[in-house]
């Protein structure tokens, strides 16, 4: 099982694919972290690698 998360950070809208059983709500907003090695962030214009790390959702 996996849940895309949609963000808006400032001006950025991040997509994240999470996986195992997460149930969030339109709307909620959360806390985030980006820390470790399991995540990689993509510019959505060029395709390019932008970021490495880990999202954790608080």
């Amino acid at each position: 099982m996996k849940t895309t998360v949609r963000a808006t950070v400032g001006n950025y809208i991040l997509t994240s694919v999470m996986f195992g059983g997460v149930v969030y709500s339109l709307g909620d907003k959360k806390k985030v972290n980006f820390k470790g090695d399991e995540a990689i962030l993509f510019s959505r214009s060029t395709g390019k690698i932008i970021g490495l790390g880990k999202l954790r959702i608080r």
